[in-house]
């Protein structure tokens, strides 16, 4: 996690089997069939969802997946979005 250029910067990576494009593109699809799954790998879509719709323009999401090699996310928020409590 990175402050930067107002923004909080968010990498999380996986050494995982990884996927092809075609399917990390329907994860991210708002054509997303959960009955298709089953109610599975709804998670992620679901996190793209809520935070695009609380921070809108000014959150981006970026994934990357290489098959046998893993998966790579990335988001940004406003770092002024959050509030800073000191206990």
């Amino acid at each position: 996690m990175i402050q930067a250029d107002g923004f909080i910067h968010i990498e999380i990576r996986d050494d995982g089997i990884g996927m092809d494009q075609v399917r990390l593109k329907e994860i991210f699809s708002e054509k997303n069939e959960h009955e298709e799954w089953g109610y599975n790998n709804i998670g992620l879509a679901n996190i793209n969802m809520r935070l695009n719709l609380y921070y809108g323009s000014d959150y981006r999401l970026c994934a990357n997946s290489i098959e046998h090699e893993g998966t790579t996310i990335n988001f940004k928020i406003p770092y002024d979005e959050i509030e800073v409590k000191h206990v």
